[in-house]
């Protein structure tokens, strides 16, 4: 072979090779648009993917007051990290001496009109909380509750710190145990 040879081949072969590199660069975009498309819209990876609940556990009694746990979980399901702030509750409650009412605001649901416990699950000293992907959070928050009340109501609440308004809400209720009348032994 000569030089001259090897320059000719290589003058036909190179407009194919450019083309084949062309082909391969296109392809690796559709192949990298359609993976973000898959994962991030499709999948909605991006997205919260939170599970949440809520519970009151009546611990014990003091006094004339219950001893009551409120916890809220929270469970990220989803593969991206999520930063919550405005961890807020209420706790209310009706009395055992008071007929049971219901309230428009809650379209007609059982009103509890006595605010016993509000504040934030997350410590004041802290603006925010990170859940990362398959973590479940436990939070807690220890009230009283007077005996005389006969039902409980939790209310909680967070916001995601880039989305402002958009959140997740949780609630539970129990019924308070009762109290009964001292005994008189002979």
């Amino acid at each position: 072979m000569t030089i001259e040879t090897i320059a000719t081949f290589a003058a036909t072969v190179q407009p194919m090779v450019t083309l084949a590199e062309s082909v391969i660069q296109s392809a690796a975009i559709l192949v990298a648009a359609w993976w973000t498309y898959n994962r991030f819209i499709k999948q909605e990876e991006s997205h919260a993917h939170i599970e949440t609940s809520a519970e009151i556990v009546v611990k014990g009694r003091q006094g004339d007051d219950w001893i009551v746990e409120l916890l809220a979980f929270v469970e990220n399901k989803g593969k991206v990290a999520h930063k919550m702030k405005k961890f807020n509750f209420d706790l209310n409650t009706i009395s055992c001496q008071k007929p049971i009412g219901t309230s428009d605001s809650w379209d007609g649901q059982v009103h509890f009109p006595n605010d016993t416990a509000k504040g934030s699950m997350i410590p004041s000293h802290f603006q925010y909380f990170i859940i990362g992907p398959s973590v479940k959070a436990k939070y807690s928050y220890i009230a009283r509750v007077p005996i005389s009340e006969s039902f409980a109501i939790f209310h909680c609440r967070f916001e995601y710190a880039d989305r402002p308004h958009l959140g997740h809400s949780m609630e539970a209720t129990i019924k308070l145990p009762s109290i009964e009348p001292a005994t008189v032994s002979d």
